[in-house]
């Protein structure tokens, strides 16, 4: 340093430290805008929140100025540190949050005071502002490294000035220090997606049939699946811890003791007042909708001869027949009254009469027709047209299809139908406000002895799963295994609900995790994974598939099954039109006996004729 230069720093020297800026604080000030800028630039588009805290200090106001200046394309929340208890009802989230110490003793009390605010979120993006210069790095790869991941946080940088500018971070996935001093595009890469290797600690539970644990050592389920495809692509680890016996108690106090990061089997969420450990733990979004429900028996076949009433309704059914009774009589009506005032006498075939008498022509000796007669006959034929019209359309589905009993749809139906119904969870179903309706004729068995009632065919209860994952396997364990449909599921939901993956509430990767869930929903992957890849699916359901889905395609050939109702009809027609023939012998018989009787003044002698036969 010449004696011109060291001049004329002695002489700015009282002025600088005056305004209470050193050369250090000079420097970060020229240094700050580009960063500032960089950051604008990014989330500008994404309606992002910026809090600027600070601890009260001049040097530290100075630089918190400065970032005020900056700033002009982002709103800002300004707090004070040392003030913290004051202002915690702060109800704000940020997405970037700058914190402006004097010196990296402060560190640690940054954090806790930013702790306490409820703009506070693990996953955004941290920048600690340094104002006075760093001397001595120890610091930096131990203690507040150390403070940072243990409150999980993953975005995190130091601005400060040692020799140069400095804006260091730390990847807990790779294990090593990264400089953006020169490179602030690379500051904002996703780099949860680099996690290189890094090892997640998973639970799973065993929860049959929809998450066994395989004599090979692995966890078939279907919920696995999907998230150990998100944390692939995140280039994950994953070490999965097995929790036995269906114990979802046990799962979550393990995560909130912090011996696992998730849970890899979704967790049944009914409602979120009753869930005792939401201040620990929070769900995956957006959650699956789900359901406890009902495996009822399939209802059996009716018989084919009643198939063909299954071609109109009893409405319909009702009116046909009214409508030929009121037919019948309105043609009997008639011809009594033409009978009374025309003769009819016909030399003709009794053939070509007959046809005559069913369009009602004209004979050849009468040239006189009853014209209600001619309305009521082509009315009758217009109604048959119709009928006829229906039938055809609808008689070969209904005939070849066999029809089953209605089935039951809402829990009433079930509670009415008195049907035994098998269910797990004795505490959990107590709380419920539908176990009343169904109290009488619930059995509590555990969850293993149901899935063995379910394939050995029993289909005189009812049976519970709780999800609609176990309930689609146990249909197609059982339809595989018996070749035919044994059960359905009861369309009323019992306990409907929501399900989910759990992470504690400070989790690093809940944010990712839930971009990855929508992206699958959205796109519909969530369905591809219905019962896992093949292996799974193998595994959840090993039974061979004996079931052949009887397909009618092309002309069907009707048999005497199909049509033995036709039959049954006609036979009961013949049946009642001989009946009715041999009460009109009989009528005509007795009327004829009495008009002669009457006639030869016998009558009183016939009287006690007549009673003497029926006597003996």
């Amino acid at each position: 340093m010449n004696k011109y230069t060291f001049f004329c720093v002695a002489l700015l020297w009282p002025i600088l430290t005056e305004c209470g800026l050193q050369p250090v604080q000079t420097l970060i000030v020229s240094e700050i805008g580009k960063l500032l800028n960089n950051i604008q630039s990014k989330f500008k588009n994404e309606y992002s929140t910026m809090v600027v805290a600070s601890v009260s200090d001049p040097v530290v106001s100075n630089l918190v100025n400065t970032i005020f200046e900056s700033v002009h394309l982002l709103p800002i929340i300004t707090v004070n540190l040392n003030e913290s208890e004051k202002w915690a009802p702060l109800y704000s989230k940020a997405n970037i949050v700058i914190t402006v110490l004097k010196n990296v003793d402060q560190i640690e009390f940054g954090l806790e005071g930013l702790r306490k605010f409820s703009f506070f979120v693990h996953q955004a993006y941290f920048f600690f502002l340094i104002a006075e210069n760093v001397s001595n790095m120890n610091w930096f790869t131990n203690t507040s490294i150390d403070i940072l991941w243990a409150n999980h946080i993953l975005h995190f940088f130091y601005v400060f000035h040692h020799y140069d500018w400095e804006i260091l971070t730390y990847n807990p996935f790779t294990e090593k220090v990264g400089n953006w001093s020169d490179n602030y595009k690379g500051l904002f890469a996703d780099r949860p997606l680099k996690m290189n290797g890094y090892v997640v600690r998973g639970g799973v539970v065993e929860d049959e049939p929809q998450s066994i644990f395989g004599k090979d050592g692995k966890v078939y389920s279907t919920d696995i699946v999907v998230i150990k495809s998100i944390f692939k692509w995140l280039n994950v680890s994953l070490r999965v811890s097995r929790s036995y016996n269906g114990s979802y108690t046990k799962l979550n106090d393990e995560i909130i003791a912090g011996k696992l990061d998730c849970g890899l089997s979704t967790h049944f969420l009914h409602n979120f007042t009753t869930l005792p450990v939401t201040s620990h733990l929070q769900f995956a979004y957006p959650y699956q909708i789900n359901a406890y429900v009902f495996l009822l028996p399939r209802p059996q076949n009716r018989p084919m001869y009643l198939n063909i009433f299954m071609v109109f309704t009893i409405e319909l059914w009702t009116c046909i027949l009214v409508s030929c009774i009121l037919l019948t009589l309105a043609i009997v009506l008639i011809d009594k009254i033409a009978h009374r005032q025309h003769s009819f006498v016909s030399r003709e075939n009794p053939f070509f009469q007959t046809m005559r008498l069913m369009i009602n022509l004209p004979s050849a000796e009468h040239q006189r027709t009853i014209f209600s007669k001619k309305i009521l006959f082509i009315f009758g034929l217009l109604l048959s047209f119709c009928l006829n019209a229906l039938l055809q359309s609808s008689l070969i589905s209904v005939l070849v299809k066999p029809k089953r009993h209605n089935p039951l749809t809402t829990l009433r139906q079930l509670s009415e139908s008195g049907i035994p119904i098998y269910l797990f969870g004795r505490n959990f179903i107590n709380r419920l406000d539908t176990s009343s309706l169904l109290q009488k004729q619930c059995v509590f068995e555990n969850k293993t002895e149901i899935v063995n009632m379910i394939m050995a065919g029993n289909t005189n209860n009812a049976y519970s799963c709780s999800t609609l994952q176990c309930a689609e396997i146990m249909i197609r364990r059982s339809r595989n295994k018996f070749g035919k449909e044994m059960f359905y599921i009861l369309q009323e939901k019992w306990i409907p609900g929501h399900r989910g993956y759990i992470f504690p509430k400070n989790s690093p990767f809940i944010d990712i995790v839930n971009r990855f869930i929508l992206f699958y929903k959205e796109f519909g992957l969530l369905q591809s994974y219905k019962f896992g890849d093949w292996e799974t699916e193998k595994n959840l359901i090993p039974e061979p598939n004996n079931y052949i889905k009887h397909k009618t395609t092309g002309a069907t050939i009707l048999t005497l099954d199909h049509m033995q109702t036709a039959f049954y009809i006609l036979l009961l027609g013949y049946a009642i039109s001989f009946l009715v023939f041999l009460v009109e012998v009989f009528h005509v018989k007795i009327l004829l006996e009495y008009k002669k009787m009457k006639k030869s003044c016998n009558f009183e002698a016939w009287k006690k004729k007549r009673l003497i036969r029926k006597k003996s």
